[in-house]
């Protein structure tokens, strides 16, 4: 067995886009685009199986730590899916920051079969 997981925080919603866009040229794509409402995640798996979140922070640690005392984050404390191609048309387009990272009003992200929980 591997490493489980090992995450990575960008300074920025952009920075984590360009990365995305990087690695798409070359052929490696995330398995899971997740917002967890705290982060906006993609999950990867390396050569060996390992689990790797590239993600940015969805606000400071006091909004983090609301949103998950809140009710949003009781109903759904996995995340929302999310279009990483739609997202990435919009910071090209302009998009601002907040526009970027804002929670989508979605149902709950299944968990992959590719993350190893069940």
């Amino acid at each position: 067995m591997g490493v489980n997981h090992l995450g990575y925080t960008y300074g920025s919603i952009g920075d984590l886009l360009d990365t995305y866009d990087r690695l798409k040229g070359v052929g490696v794509l995330p398995y899971w685009p997740v917002h967890h409402g705290t982060t906006l995640s993609l999950y990867y798996k390396d050569p060996d199986g390992n689990r790797l979140e590239l993600q940015v922070d969805c606000g400071t640690v006091e909004e983090a730590n609301a949103f998950m005392a809140g009710d949003a984050f009781a109903a759904n404390p996995i995340g929302i899916s999310f279009d990483r191609e739609e997202l990435l048309k919009a910071y090209r387009a302009g998009a601002s920051p907040e526009t970027l990272i804002r929670r989508p009003n979605a149902p709950i992200s299944p968990i992959p079969l590719e993350h190893g929980l069940t």
